[in-house]
């Protein structure tokens, strides 16, 4: 999976695209003024709020449209990879955010060899050049991306093949 950032539009709303090779999964919308993010999915729109917490704000908490907290983010400030914690669904699950030529985000359970999702990052230009991108200098952008991920990664998938028909006999003979 890829983030691509589109660029930013009226508003200073900046626009990414969650690629799975040529097929967009779903788009993410940042609005810094508004402090949210908008997840466009299969004809579905969710909002959602990122506010800054803990002890030196090293928490970004995200609510719904509705102002429930669906969870957080929270960051180790003092490692070189921007690692931490996100807690979804009372689940907890590391992160890391990797500053390579080619950076990368990392979601994992236990081990960060066995990731449970890994998404590179990088624009519609093609170029993999980032001296600053938007989520590097802004965590709540960040964890805007991280929510698109955990929503990828967590939502209910369609199981058609697995969609169990009830069986009805119906006696069509004539009396």
């Amino acid at each position: 999976m890829q983030w691509i950032l589109i660029g930013s539009s009226a508003g200073n709303v900046h626009e990414y695209h969650l690629l799975e090779g040529s097929k967009v999964k779903l788009i993410l919308k940042y609005s810094p003024s508004q402090q949210s993010a908008r997840i466009f999915y299969d004809g579905k729109q969710r909002l959602v709020f990122l506010e800054k917490s803990g002890f030196w704000n090293h928490a970004v908490v995200f609510k719904n449209e509705y102002g429930i907290q669906l969870g957080k983010i929270s960051f180790e400030k003092w490692h070189s990879q921007h690692s931490g914690i996100i807690e979804i669904e009372g689940k907890k699950y590391h992160h890391i955010r990797s500053k390579n030529n080619r950076p990368e985000l990392v979601i994992y359970e236990k081990d960060v060899q066995h990731p449970l999702l890994t998404c590179k990052l990088g624009s519609s230009n093609g170029n993999t050049d980032y001296d600053n991108p938007y989520y590097q200098q802004d965590d709540q952008e960040y964890t805007g991306l991280m929510v698109g991920l955990c929503w990828q990664l967590f939502m209910p998938q369609p199981a058609l093949n697995n969609l169990e028909l009830p069986v009805h006999n119906f006696d069509l003979s004539v009396a």
